[in-house]
């Protein structure tokens, strides 16, 4: 997979491959749940990870929306896996992260484009 856009959360990738989000919280209580393609929400605790494949349609646009909630002033760092050409991967470890600080909710918009 592929980074499209850092800043819209935009990514592209090849029908069914493996998507791979982890949640890491700093300083709060994890209160973070998501929805994918518009299904039901799903909660994410501590340590999981969330994972799915792409849709098996070329063209098709897959969805997920993340909701981060805090206890506290903390944040989290949200880390989409296996992906090329992120401009925040200075490590080069093919990872794309994106922190979000507290203590007021945040949603999060990701799409992730059949190519």
């Amino acid at each position: 997979m592929r980074e499209l856009n850092h800043n819209t959360l935009s990514y592209a990738g090849n029908p069914k491959d493996g998507v791979t989000i982890r949640v890491e919280r700093q300083e709060t209580n994890q209160i973070v749940s998501y929805t994918l393609n518009g299904g039901a929400s799903q909660n994410v605790l501590d340590g999981e990870n969330i994972a799915f494949a792409l849709s098996d349609t070329v063209g098709a646009e897959d969805t997920l929306q993340l909701n981060l909630d805090f206890t506290a002033n903390g944040s989290y760092t949200v880390v989409v896996e296996n992906v090329t050409g992120c401009i925040k991967d200075t490590g080069h470890k093919n990872e794309c992260s994106h922190t979000r600080p507290g203590p007021v909710a945040v949603t999060m918009d990701f799409t992730f484009l059949v190519e």
